[in-house]
């Protein structure tokens, strides 16, 4: 398994196929934080397979969970 690579928050990203990611609304409030989940870093660690970039529909909760938006 390669090194995982660490979003702007600073919080790393495993790049697992087992990672659970759960749809949310970009809308809902976090309970941890208060925010929404769209003010949430995007998880840099899911890249698209044509240029490279990071997908920024997925976001990593305060939790650590990982969000589909």
């Amino acid at each position: 398994m390669s090194e995982p690579r660490v979003p702007r928050s600073g919080l790393a990203c495993e790049l697992d196929c087992e990672i659970e990611m759960v749809r949310a609304g970009g809308n809902v409030i976090c309970e941890t934080c208060g925010k929404e989940y769209w003010r949430h870093p995007y998880c840099r660690g899911y890249v698209t397979m044509l240029t490279g970039e990071p997908m920024y529909y997925i976001h990593v909760a305060c939790d650590g969970r990982h969000l589909k938006l």
